[in-house]
């Protein structure tokens, strides 16, 4: 029994007391990049509303053009003076609205 090693009693007290109570500057770049994501985390709701809200703008938009195309299509000489005249900015106005003026 006499040949049998010692064991601390506490092992991490013994580790601290061999290496010291050095800490990394790596620890504090992690707990930077920690901190971003905990920012990133609580901005995210806000984030994709924002998302969906200029995704139903460009959809809008985008009837909007789909209008203005077929109009001009259809008008013979090219101008865009008759718009006015055949109102078809207000086609799908209610249910499906492209764009009405008086609302």
């Amino acid at each position: 029994m006499r040949s049998q090693n010692q064991w601390p009693e506490d092992p991490l007290t013994h580790l601290k007391d061999y290496f010291g109570n050095d800490r990394s500057p790596v620890w504090d770049t992690m707990e930077q990049m920690e901190e971003e994501n905990s920012r990133i985390k609580e901005s995210l709701p806000e984030l994709e509303a924002t998302i969906q809200k200029l995704t139903d703008e460009i959809e809008v938009e985008k009837r909007k053009t789909k209008v203005f195309e077929t109009y001009k299509a259809v008008n013979v000489d090219g101008s865009v003076s008759g718009l006015a005249d055949l109102n078809l900015w207000r086609i799908g106005c209610g249910r499906h609205e492209v764009y009405c003026p008086e609302d």
